[in-house]
Parts: C-alpha cells; structure tokens; sequence
C-alpha cells in the first residue's frame, strides 16, 4: 500500500504549529530520530488516523488543541459526487456544475480530520468563486480518510520473546508476540508478496546499520 496523502500533526507535544509527519506512507516506513524528537509522536497520529479516538492525541502546546492536516489530491469522481453534470445556477458559472468544478481534478485539497473521522475544509490551492464555497466545503464528506479499514497493531519496546504456534491469522500483539509468525507467513506463503520481508525489509534495515554491518537475508524457518 502506497499512501500520497501528506499528512502531519500540529500543537502536539514537540510539534509547534509548523507541524511534522509524513510527505507519504509507503508498505515499510522507518522512522528515525534522537529521544524526544517526535517519533512516538507520529505513530500516535497514526493511530489516531486509523482509530479516531480524541484520547489518542488529547492536550494540546502553547494553549492550542492538536491538529490532523492532511493534503490529498482531487480526483474526477469526487468532483462529480460535489459538481453534477445535470445541475446549473446558484451563481456558479459554466453550463453545469461538473463544467465549473472539473478545473478541480487533481488540485491539492486541504482538510482538518478529527474524532469520529469528522473532516472540515483548510484551503484548495485554486481560485473560486464565492458561490462555490459551500460546494467545496462539501468535498471533505466524499474524500475517503487515510488507512481507512486498516487495523493499528502497536509493539512496543520493552518486548516479551515466547515461543509461538503457527496461526492461519496474522495477529500481532504490543509484546511482539506474533511478529515472528506474520514474517514468516509473509516470506513461505504463496499468496503474500513475500519481497515485502526479503527485499524492501531487507534494504531498509541495511541503509540504517551499513557499514558496520550487513545483512544479506531476513528467513524464517517453518518449524516441522
């Protein structure tokens, strides 16, 4: 899963109101960072994009609550959700509203997500006309959240390693149990993209310990 979305969190803990996060979410992200330079941070505003649970990211800095701002590109079947091609008038110009709003599609919409995937209107970077306010504010219903139907799997750091029993499932809990199981589901089924693990996990891991060492493969035996 590749995410192009920019998303970032502002007013939260070492956050300012200049914001931090994610230009883009790729199938493996490595975040790395001295302490207490935000890295706990921007896993808690994943979470909080996939759960959208105010207690997630309650508090706030410098007397301002936190912000999700996230950034997505228009497509041509949002447009058209917003803009019908058999509507006109209202001060809108053009034949339809479709003619008027396809100037739109591709255009970088701007929008504030908050609990209960509750999402409200920042800016577009494209002129309109005042009559269409109203109509972009309601872009923000029909934009699909981020990571929605994802599932947030917290391991945390302090880890208890036990023994674990083949599952057909991949479940991971926050003492890394199960970590081990999904890898080595992910490198020996056929129906998973095993180069997620053997290849990109591997380039990963290697562009943050080379030179002082190198792997050169991740494995996970099936215990007979």
């Amino acid at each position: 899963m590749i995410l192009n979305n920019k998303i970032s969190i502002k007013n939260y803990k070492c956050f300012d109101s200049s914001g931090g996060g994610f230009e883009k979410i790729l199938p493996i992200n490595l975040i790395i960072g001295k302490n207490n330079s935000g890295k706990s941070s921007l896993i808690e505003l994943i979470r909080f994009i996939v759960e959208k649970k105010k207690e997630i990211i309650e508090g706030g800095r410098d007397n301002f609550k936190p912000e999700i701002i996230i950034e997505h590109k228009l497509t041509e079947q949002e447009i058209s959700r917003v803009f019908p091609s058999n509507t006109n008038g209202g001060g809108i110009p053009g034949r339809t509203f479709f003619e008027y709003g396809k100037q739109f599609i591709g255009k970088t919409y701007t929008y504030k997500l908050e609990e209960q995937g509750k999402k409200s209107f920042v800016q577009i970077n494209a002129e309109f006309v005042n009559e269409a306010r109203k109509l972009i504010d309601q872009l923000s219903g029909v934009i699909q959240e981020p990571l929605l139907g994802k599932i947030f799997c917290n391991i945390a750091a302090e880890r208890d390693i036990v023994p674990e029993e083949t599952n057909a499932d991949i479940v991971l809990t926050p003492n890394g149990s199960g970590a081990t199981n999904a890898i080595q589901q992910i490198i020996n089924r056929t129906n998973r993209d095993s180069r997620l693990i053997e290849n990109e996990l591997l380039n990963e891991l290697n562009s943050i310990i080379n030179p002082d060492i190198v792997f050169y493969k991740n494995s996970c035996p099936i215990k007979r």
